[in-house]
């Protein structure tokens, strides 16, 4: 799904050329579930921000489904990013003032599918535990809640692959517990899962771990993962899914 060749990223600051990137070769095949480690100013947020297509290297060479993003006009890679990327981040980023319900639905805006995604909203809604608070703001929700929205918010154009960068850090050890089984959980549907973090603990989920420093890749080993009774999401109805033109660089149609 992902292959990363030589990769660098370097920034021009204050007349001098940072490098934070330094050559990362990583392969990522489609249904892993891969943490990525490493301290502050290790690399680790600049290689995010690249594979969730955010971002294009310096040079190097980096694809997604045999497409070369950096190659692509800013509107087609946000069309395959929409598309292709789920994300979910550490301080939620729900709109203040928008029920669960809407605040899901708000990927459909840019594939131009909100008319089809009611039942999709409501199915995504229930699948993560909350089917009767769709109709609440966050201020009315817990930490751990908001992050189940925006869980399945990141789940509304099924995308193939799930982005979380520090998605526990603001969660107590029940909340964690319970949003990383989530997380286990859409990957044992067959969803790929790249996990940002620095704790050990949440990194613990993932069946392969890959730690970055002073943007190079120092380990990347595989890991068994603990059971903690961990449930798949279930698969959505059909009325919850339509197909769409393929996206450029894309042989198939894809199904949201």
């Amino acid at each position: 799904m992902i292959t990363c060749k030589n990769l660098k990223k370097s920034y021009l600051i204050g007349g001098e050329n940072l490098e934070i990137l330094k050559g990362i070769d990583l392969t990522i095949s489609q249904g892993e579930f891969v943490a990525i480690m490493g301290p502050s100013g290790s690399g680790k947020s600049t290689l995010m921000n690249i594979l969730g297509l955010l971002d294009v290297p310096t040079s190097g060479e980096f694809h997604i489904n045999s497409v070369t993003p950096g190659s692509l006009t800013d509107d087609n890679m946000a069309k395959i990013r929409s598309r292709t990327v789920g994300f979910v981040f550490q301080q939620f980023n729900l709109l203040a003032r928008t029920s669960a319900f809407d605040n899901v639905q708000l990927p459909s805006l840019y594939t131009g599918t909100r008319r089809h995604s009611i039942h999709r909203a409501k199915d995504l809604l229930t699948a993560v535990g909350l089917g009767d608070r769709m109709d609440h703001p966050p201020s009315q929700l817990s930490g751990g809640q908001q992050q189940r929205v925006a869980i399945a918010r990141s789940m509304m154009n099924d995308p193939e692959m799930i982005l979380a960068d520090e998605p526990t850090g603001n969660l107590d050890g029940k909340s964690q517990t319970e949003i990383m089984a989530l997380f286990s959980g859409l990957n044992a549907t067959g969803k790929t899962v790249i996990l940002i973090t620095h704790e050990a603990d949440v990194a613990a989920y993932a069946r392969r771990i890959i730690t970055i420093r002073d943007g190079l890749i120092v380990s990347d080993v595989p890991n068994i993962p603990p059971s903690h009774g961990i449930t798949a999401t279930p698969t959505l109805p059909p009325h919850c899914r339509r197909e769409i033109p393929a996206l450029p660089g894309s042989t198939e149609s894809e199904v949201i």
